[in-house]
């Protein structure tokens, strides 16, 4: 379907140079996806996994990597379905936290950071809204079995601690999510932005004694007894074997707080080293102040040899005399983009051409295919149950408003007005 609608638009395949999907097999596959189909016929087109969705793979994966974990977001979502499900206890909720909470996608990883925020932030408030709901005696027996189980859940210190550490960690995601999904972000600037976050993911790492003070800290505050215990470890406590470990702490710490760290870790590292090579092969233009000499000369052959149909020998002559010029020529330290436009300002290209056909490539490689995927998204907020008879017409034109949203708030309505009212006014 691809090729045959590029052909329908006359767009020669030969001519690409980067591919960006998400990481279905269907796209992504090493066999049979799309971009090894392409890669088979177009070596150039090298492949680079959408870095949003790999970031959201990567918090997805670490979510479900502990049982711990999977209770404590399975029971948030558990939280916000029972406020949520009815107008009174809703109210109840927004009453005492003065806000509200949010659902889990699996999808839309951004989510998790907002339905976390409140329970850390919040958590006396949403106690005492359970505590209301429950002695209101307005509630099925499964709703109030619900909300009992709940109280019990987030009036542990097991609870507190785990929305303290999530909260960290999903507010670096949340940070370098918007980084990565921003329009002018060049894939160099995301690789440096993914390499913050798995250091940040190691510093974390090596402040479980921090982690577990703030929690204490918070619990103190609400009278809860700080301590990891419950009926399940003790009982498992009476058939443990010398050697084991016995303390708590240790246990949640080793269980938990590494898994899950060791996990984003590792999975940071896997999910984006072609972001990494990517970064690389374009060292040359990337790192053109800082390159020995050799080392310059070593990474452009590599360069030319992946693109010898865009790129010749002369790139490394163009370098090194871009690299003897560029501090009496150009203002500080630019972008890939800046010093390409700098070039055509000044026009410099007949004495860099082949520099800027080497910029031209990395600028135009995929970092995200997020926003391509909210004009999907948008469809389904648009045409819902209620309009779903809504014809095509009228479904494109609203999903064109919606996106080009910014655009269409810069309208004058007053004028659209009356040029409609003016077509469709019957005439004598």
């Amino acid at each position: 379907m691809l090729t045959s609608r590029l052909r329908e638009h006359n767009i020669d395949l030969k001519d690409c140079r980067g591919q960006g999907y998400d990481n279905g097999a269907n796209m992504a596959g090493r066999i049979k996806g799309v971009k090894s189909r392409i890669l088979e016929k177009y070596p150039q087109a090298i492949f680079c996994p959408c870095a949003a969705h790999s970031l959201n793979l990567v918090g997805v994966h670490a979510a479900s990597s502990c049982p711990e974990v999977k209770t404590f977001f399975g029971s948030v979502n558990r939280l916000y379905v029972l406020f949520s499900n009815s107008p009174e206890r809703w109210h109840t909720l927004t009453e005492e936290i003065a806000g509200s909470l949010h659902g889990l996608s699996d999808t839309r990883w951004s989510s998790r950071v907002e339905a976390i925020r409140p329970v850390a932030k919040k958590l006396p408030s949403i106690l005492q809204a359970l505590e209301k709901i429950i002695s209101s005696r307005r509630l099925t027996s499964d709703a109030q079995s619900e909300a009992v189980g709940l109280y019990n859940y987030f009036s542990s210190f097991r609870a507190i601690l785990l929305a303290t550490f999530w909260l960290k960690v999903l507010q670096c995601f949340d940070e370098r999510n918007k980084i990565l999904q921003a329009r002018s972000v060049s894939m160099e600037i995301g690789a440096a932005n993914i390499r913050a976050l798995a250091e940040e993911m190691k510093s974390l790492r090596e402040k479980w004694p921090a982690l577990l003070s703030e929690a204490r800290l918070v619990a103190d505050g609400m009278e809860i007894p700080a301590e990891l215990m419950n009926t399940q470890q003790i009982r498992r406590k009476k058939s443990q074997t010398p050697g084991q470990l016995e303390d708590p702490e240790a246990v949640f710490k080793v269980n938990v707080f590494l898994v899950t760290l060791d996990t984003i870790i590792s999975d940071l590292d896997q999910r984006f080293k072609s972001m990494e090579e990517i970064c690389n092969l374009f060292a040359p233009i990337l790192k053109l102040r800082k390159l020995t000499n050799e080392d310059l000369e070593a990474s452009t052959k590599l360069l030319v040899a992946k693109y010898p149909q865009d790129l010749t020998d002369s790139l490394l002559d163009e370098l090194q005399h871009l690299r003897k010029v560029y501090n009496e020529t150009f203002e500080g330290s630019l972008g890939q983009l800046e010093l390409l436009n700098c070039i055509y300002d000044l026009q410099l290209e007949g004495i860099f051409g082949q520099v800027c056909v080497a910029l031209r490539i990395f600028i135009t490689l995929p970092l995200s295919v997020a926003e391509g995927e909210r004009a999907f998204s948008k469809l389904s907020l648009i045409k819902n149950y209620l309009r779903s008879t809504m014809s095509e017409q009228r479904l494109n034109s609203l999903a064109m408003l919606s996106i080009e949203h910014e655009l269409a708030n810069h309208l004058d309505f007053k004028e659209l007005i009356k040029d409609f009212a003016s077509s469709k006014v019957r005439r004598l």
